[in-house]
């Protein structure tokens, strides 16, 4: 099984195990239960950018031949993670996307610089 990470609502991002109780989404990490805002949690792809950081579901990558940017996120219906790019193209991130030539440069519920 594959650690999930959630974000907190102190802006803080927790890696570990998800559960969700009463309503309520935990990241255990440690032995603690941290509570986490349940639309940030994303699951581990397995996968490794450039750089050796893990990529999660919804985070954002850039190709590094190419310098676009996409989405990676699990698609139900073929039970996989895939990468939207931002040209509409949609590509398994297992097989489209070589990992080793993308970069991880944030996450879809990261807050905006202004």
């Amino acid at each position: 099984m594959r650690p999930y990470r959630g974000l907190t609502k102190d802006g803080k991002w927790v890696e570990g195990w998800y559960f969700d109780f009463d309503k309520i989404s935990y990241i255990n990490t440690n032995l603690l239960l941290i509570e986490v805002i349940p639309k940030t949690v994303g699951q581990s792809t397995g996968k490794f950018d450039i750089n050796k950081k893990e990529i999660f579901a919804g985070d954002r990558i850039r190709g590094m031949a190419d310098g676009d940017i996409g989405v990676v996120y699990w698609k139900e219906n073929v039970a996989g993670f895939y990468c939207l790019w931002g040209d509409g193209l949609n590509m398994p991130l297992n097989t489209g996307v070589a990992t080793y030539r993308c970069e991880v440069i944030g996450n879809i519920h990261d807050k905006e610089e202004p």
